[in-house]
């Protein structure tokens, strides 16, 4: 049995809007990642109880989250315009591994230090504030490092839609 044009045509037309269903879900959970976000980094900027390096590793950690969900933002709105082609999109990857990997250094940064400070109490002291912050530009440095192998493999191997 083989499929008449006009049943190809519906098939192609049904996999467009299920895309473009999936583009609009992905765009409100990126607005609301973004929203909800920022909204926690007005809360720690404003108060000044906040301001301890122990919560410097969330705003790390949010930061990386607002990057991915805005990319995803911006990768739904180039599909849902452009009819599933997507420009430039082996760079949409490459930005959200590194936010990944941000948060992975992140949390694996301040489970190290709350590790030490727990088990050695007299012998380790929390952290300082500057410290925190070599890590946190240091986690954004080797994130991107470490993707750009990854990033080669998907230009050269795979070719966009």
């Amino acid at each position: 049995m083989s499929f008449k044009h006009s049943q190809m045509a519906n098939v192609t037309n049904d996999l467009l809007y299920f895309r473009k269903a999936v583009a609009y879900a992905n765009t409100s959970v990126g607005v609301f990642g973004v929203s909800s976000n920022v909204f926690a980094l007005v809360i720690l900027f404003h108060s000044r109880l906040l301001r301890i390096p122990f919560v410097m590793y969330i705003v790390n950690i949010m930061v990386a989250d607002i990057s991915s969900a805005s990319i995803y933002i911006y990768w739904s709105r180039e599909f849902m315009m452009n009819d599933g082609k997507i420009i430039f999109c082996n760079f949409f990857p490459y930005f959200v591994h590194i936010a990944y990997s941000v948060t992975n250094l992140s949390l694996m940064t301040f489970a190290t230090e709350r590790f030490l400070v727990l088990n050695f109490p007299l012998k380790f002291q929390a952290f300082k504030r500057n410290l925190v912050i070599f890590f946190m530009v240091f986690s954004w440095i080797i994130s991107a490092v470490v993707v750009i192998p990854e990033y080669y493999v998907r230009t050269f191997k795979f070719k966009c839609v």
